[in-house]
């Protein structure tokens, strides 16, 4: 089993070697740690002068947790930054928040959509709480990132998104 996380890593590195700039999506579960640390070993593991390129962690603040799970991921992310500040690893944790018409609050409350159900496929609330926040601050910081005019297409930037995809949720 070793030998599949060895391979892993290996392939993170070089995808983080070859790029200009990564970002992670973070939610705190069982997939994106595993994924977060996964990459944080393989980057560990290169000479402190290949540590050049940023990787930003990306986690959705979505304003329908508990007060309780709010302050758990704040501190965890606190403590991501300030783990890899001290290990000279090149992370960088950012907290994206819908926009308020894109909010569940404003959706269902204030334009009297639908919660989705568990088992729903028109899961609107994803793509609205966490994919579009997302990608509006990819584009921030890959506009930044840039020197040359920016242009509104993705495709135009070299950057690589790494996501924790489970492939089946049984006995998980």
């Amino acid at each position: 089993m070793m030998d599949i996380y060895k391979e892993i890593k290996e392939e993170m590195k070089k995808v983080y070697l070859s790029r200009d700039c990564c970002f992670v999506g973070y939610s705190g579960g069982k997939d994106s740690s595993a994924m977060l640390t996964l990459l944080w070993d393989a980057i560990a593991e290169l000479p402190l002068e290949e540590r050049t390129n940023p990787i930003h962690i990306l986690t959705s603040e979505v304003g329908v947790e508990t007060p309780a799970m709010t302050a758990y991921i704040s501190r965890t992310l606190q403590k991501i930054q300030e783990n890899a500040n001290e290990q000279n690893l090149p992370f960088i944790v950012h907290g994206v928040q819908p926009l308020m018409k894109e909010s569940y609050w404003y959706k269902v409350i204030g334009r009297g959509v639908l919660p989705p159900s568990g088992n729903s496929r028109l899961r609107w609330c994803t793509d609205s709480l966490k994919v579009k926040p997302m990608q509006r601050k990819m584009k921030e910081i890959l506009i930044a990132s840039q020197t040359t005019t920016a242009v509104e297409c993705f495709d135009e930037y070299d950057g690589v998104l790494m996501l924790a995809v489970r492939l089946s949720s049984k006995n998980s």
